[in-house]
């Protein structure tokens, strides 16, 4: 792992802009012969190449198209689905970038995005500060989400957020779900995999750590 940036540089993306990024680069970090009609899309490479710095553009083209890491996260607000949002986080080579869409966007298909790089050490805290803040959940203890009569007052439990953690590594393939529930005059709870799952009251310092860890595993 590699130390923290002092403080993380945001960029304003649009669709088109993404689009170039995903298709500069090949899998081995190499710039890929631009083939579409006319040199259009050059002319937009050369173009946000220009605005971002040559060495940005490469570290964010090869993040997005080829991570290393891909951590995406999904958030539903049950009072208000206004304010549901999805996030994109990506590692590759010590950099790392999470993507957000402009207005709360939950799809990545249209509109403009903002673009945060930080060191791969730093993601994890990047992305859970940009959750919703909930403290830490209280009136359950750590217990497995089974046929027990406390799991079962715990699902019982109104929700005011629910939402999860899509970690997926590239060279292993594999891929770690870790849930979050923020409850109704309660706090946040991490629901983490296995089978049972298991619900553990968590407030932001522990959510980083966890999710620091099954990022760098």
């Amino acid at each position: 792992m590699t130390s923290a940036r002092p403080s993380p540089a945001s960029t304003s993306l649009s669709n088109t802009d993404r689009l170039v990024l995903l298709r500069t680069f090949g899998p081995d970090g190499r710039e890929t012969r631009c083939s579409c009609c006319a040199g259009v899309r050059c002319v937009e490479r050369e173009r946000l190449r220009t605005r971002l710095g040559h060495r940005r553009f490469a570290r964010l083209g090869r993040a997005l198209g080829h991570p290393d890491v891909r951590v995406t996260v999904h958030g539903w607000d049950l009072q208000n689905p206004a304010r549901d949002f999805r996030l994109l986080g990506v590692v590759r080579d010590g950099s790392a970038f999470v993507v957000r869409g402009r207005s709360g966007l939950k799809r990545f298909a249209a509109g403009q995005f903002a673009v945060t790089e930080h060191s791969d050490i730093a993601l994890a805290r990047a992305l859970v500060d940009a959750l919703p803040t909930a403290a830490a959940g209280g009136q359950f203890s750590a217990h497995p989400l089974d046929d027990s009569p406390q799991a079962q007052r715990f699902l019982d439990t109104d929700r005011r957020r629910v939402g999860y953690f899509d970690i997926t590594a590239a060279q292993t393939d594999s891929r770690v779900r870790l849930g979050w529930q923020d409850l109704a005059d309660d706090g946040r709870y991490l629901i983490g995999a296995g089978s049972p799952a298991v619900a553990v009251s968590v407030d932001r310092e522990l959510l980083v750590r966890t999710l620091r860890i099954a990022v760098s595993s």
